[in-house]
């Protein structure tokens, strides 16, 4: 859907998918800490969640481009077929939960217990955000030409 989009404006969209999740998990920790929004105290946060989630986020990244620049036919088809590409995405999810448990429970202090609560809640949230933020840029592009003029 979006392969009619010139070139810059796909990396634009992916980019603002992909910082989604780190940021929304930021602004969680930063809160946490009764750090404040201000940027200055998500700065540190921001950091910390964007070398986390490095990791899982690039190995979703191949699923994400994928998406933004093949038709979503050819992409459905191969997830459907990869099991391999599903298995890492698995794997890349219980390690970003283990590492995000391990980061709290350093930071917050906390116990295990408590730090993968708020790790699992956080990242449902980041995904919840990701999620959102791909559903609306789905539905812009699929509705763009009834907002353009002459179209």
């Amino acid at each position: 859907m979006a392969s009619h989009l010139p070139i810059i404006n796909r990396y634009l969209i992916s980019a603002l998918l992909l910082v989604s999740a780190p940021l929304s998990v930021a602004v969680i920790f930063s809160l946490a800490r009764r750090h404040g929004i201000a940027r200055r105290a998500l700065l540190p946060h921001f950091a910390a969640q964007c070398y986390l989630q490095s990791p899982a986020l690039l190995a979703l990244m191949p699923v994400v481009v994928g998406l933004m620049f093949v038709s979503h036919a050819h992409v459905l088809a191969h997830l459907r077929r990869s099991t391999l590409v599903a298995a890492f995405g698995g794997l890349a999810a219980v390690w970003l939960l283990t590492a995000e448990t391990r980061y709290l429970m350093r930071d917050l202090d906390v116990g295990a217990c408590r730090a993968l609560g708020i790790a699992a809640a956080s990242l449902a949230l980041g995904a919840i955000v990701g999620g959102g933020l791909a559903a609306s840029t789905k539905h812009v592009l699929l509705h763009a030409r009834l907002m353009l003029p002459g179209q």
